[in-house]
């Protein structure tokens, strides 16, 4: 809404904006006629949303008019759309607050309803500076499919601690030239407000120097970025607490600090002119909170924190274009605890350095599109969103961190259809409507564990078929699990740990010949482990309270082992561990009721080598007897000596 300044007295105009000059002004106001004009000043650096420019002074040539020798204030009263909330800005000089001028910004609501923003209900006050900052490019030898034989990521910024070169935390534009780096030119131009910029931007061109007189030339630029020029900057953290507040920090471009929104009573929070945060934003406990958009941000180097706001349906962080200009994140991306949440589309441009955390949002259906996450140096957690129906990651190809997806009961599949490995941990948890593990058709190496556990109706394994290089897999608590098989690729393991699933009767047909550690427990139907035999080496086995396993011949082929457990297999009745020829470190039979004693003590006679700890067989079937052992190669009895 517009505020007419002939609403103001001289009285309020004085004691807002006189500072020092006060008393000196009293004193000529009893002298000579204060004067002063009011016109319309469009949207842009001095009124975000428009409003009046105000030049006041005294008349000191008496001639009844303001002559531009005669102002010395001028004032901008902003329109807002805040109800109730007026601002005034007003030009700083170079000096002690601001070294290169800047401005100050006073607001509040208008409590007494006269349209003017008196003195008593100014509630912020904020001085913000000009600051100049030069932009700095630098090159990057990359690979894209788009480009051949060479391609050069071009990244541009503001070299905002003036060490004349471009940091990861300075960069907020990016272009790609299909040339060798050493090929690449660039100029810069000066740009006036636009779509790319809103408080305008440096033009990067880039290109290549055919004609090879030093100079990039229009017929020349191949690709465009754009640098966008912030308007004012805040030094320190700016917290928002009111309606006021948020009318002062629209007109700010760069905050060196963090910005805090908690715990306020607003419905909206537009920033358009918020272009870099150099600390973290945090929105957080806005109960009333439907809208918030800061379409104009390009970086923020630490993390983005978007967790309980119970109300919030629209979600814009970066450009509306899409796909558009780069929103750097230097640190974690967390989008929590937002109830009516619908979609991360309005995230889409965003490109975090570390983690991507989305967790316990119930309305979150289509989490929209990451689509330029691609080589992410972090985590990926999408957990406790039971509405949600896919992953927003159609182009995500390497995660450095763990991808955790749990507890999204409604996701019917795990859809990274362009991954291809994991240096952490891969968790697939808690989603009840997975029947299986499909969704990542390329993915080939996960370093770290694969780890999938209480999927209250998973089936079946399969869908990994691509996967050929794995650390740990643990497969535990699936209730409807019926069988394991999937991964024809996969030969080795650190350790494979498969318990407590409660209907699992078969594994395989598995390609394992090697397993660390091998551990299988707690599976009331298991009766079958014929998937596991092609291994040939496991140092330490485990087999415990598996009641329906009669027999471990399966495991038949192995060696060699350190450790031997085999315990409360409630229907064991033979080990057939033929092969076995030493256990060298621990050897425990026990509490295997159907299992002739005979048999643990003669197997542990015929290869325990330990010392440490004595070979333990309790609690076996002591009454059974065992059979003769077998007669050797050549043995006739009615020979002399017994053999040929």
């Amino acid at each position: 809404m517009k505020h007419g300044f002939m609403r103001w007295t001289w009285g309020a105009v004085l004691a807002l904006a006189s500072g020092c000059d006060g008393i000196e002004l009293e004193r000529l106001v009893k002298q000579q006629e204060p004067l002063s004009i009011s016109r319309d000043e469009a949207p842009g650096g001095n009124c975000v949303l428009g409003g009046s420019e105000v030049l006041t002074g005294l008349d000191a040539d008496e001639d009844g008019q303001l002559d531009d020798a005669e102002v010395r204030r001028t004032f901008y009263i902003c329109d807002t759309d805040l109800p109730d909330v007026l601002l005034l800005n007003e030009k700083v000089l170079p000096g002690e607050k601001c070294p290169r001028g800047g401005q100050v910004s006073r607001a509040g609501q208008d409590t007494n309803g006269n349209g003017a923003l008196d003195a008593a209900e100014v509630t912020r006050e904020v001085y913000s500076c000009e600051e100049a900052s030069p932009v700095v490019v630098r090159f990057t030898p990359t690979s894209d499919e788009s480009c051949f034989p060479s391609a050069t990521r071009v990244e541009a910024g503001l070299d905002l601690d003036r060490d004349g070169v471009l940091d990861d935390a300075e960069r907020t534009a990016a272009t790609l030239a299909c040339l060798d780096s050493g090929q690449v030119k660039y100029r810069l131009q000066p740009q006036p407000e636009s779509a790319h910029c809103g408080t305008g931007s440096t033009r990067v061109d880039v290109g290549l120097d055919t004609d090879g007189d030093g100079t990039l030339e229009d017929p020349e630029v191949s690709s465009t970025a754009f640098v966008c020029q912030p308007l004012r900057t805040f030094d320190g953290t700016y917290e928002v607490h009111s309606a006021a507040d948020l009318a002062v920090l629209r007109g700010i471009g760069r905050v060196r600090g963090d910005v805090r929104i908690s715990t306020t009573p607003l419905t909206e929070v537009e920033l358009p002119a918020l272009l870099m945060v150099e600390g973290e934003i945090f929105v957080q406990g806005n109960t009333a909170l439907t809208r918030l958009e800061m379409t104009g941000l390009r970086l923020v180097e630490r993390d983005v924190v978007i967790d309980g706001n119970g109300n919030l349906t629209t979600l814009l962080l970066g450009s509306r274009v899409s796909p558009g200009p780069a929103l750097w994140i230097e640190g974690d991306l967390r989008v929590e605890n937002n109830l009516w949440l619908p979609t991360l589309f309005g995230l889409r441009n965003a490109q975090p350095r570390r983690d991507v955390v989305i967790r316990n949002n119930d309305a979150l259906e289509t989490a929209g599109s990451f689509d330029n996450i691609r080589q992410h140096p972090g985590s990926i957690i999408v957990a406790d969103n039971v509405s949600l129906q896919h992953l927003p990651f159609p182009n995500l190809n390497h995660v450095r961190g763990d991808v955790r997806i749990t507890a999204n009961t409604a996701l019917p599949s795990l859809g990274l259809p362009a991954l291809l490995g994991i240096s952490g941990d891969l968790e697939v948890a808690g989603n009840s409507s997975l029947l299986d593990l499909s969704g990542m058709p390329e993915l080939t190496t996960i370093n770290g564990g694969l780890l999938v556990v209480e999927n209250e109706h998973l089936r079946s394994t399969k869908g990994m078929e691509t996967l050929s290089s794995l650390g740990t897999f643990l497969l535990a608590r699936n209730p409807d699990l019926e069988t394991v098989t999937g991964f024809p690729s996969l030969r080795t393991l650190d350790s494979l740990s498969i318990g407590e699933n409660a209907r699992l009767q078969a594994l395989g047909p598995l390609h394992l010949w090697s397993v660390d550690s091998l551990y299988i427990h707690h599976n009331p139907l298991l009766t079958d482990l014929s998937g596991l035999g092609n291994l040939q080496s496991v140092r330490a086995l485990g087999v415990n309270t598996n009641p329906s396993l009669t027999s471990l011949r399966d495991l038949g082929h192995l060696r060699s082992l350190e450790q031997l457990l085999v315990a409360d297999n409630a229907k064991l009745t033979t080990l057939q561990l033929d092969g076995l020829e030493q256990v060298s470190a621990y050897f425990i039979i026990e509490n295997n009721p159907r299992l002739p004693t005979c048999l643990a003590t003669g197997l542990a006679t015929r290869v325990y080598t330990g010392t440490e700890e004595p070979a333990r067989t309790s609690g076996n079937d002591s009454t059974a007897s065992c059979p003769p052992p077998p007669l050797p190669d050549g043995w006739n009895p009615l020979l002399p000596g017994g053999f040929e």
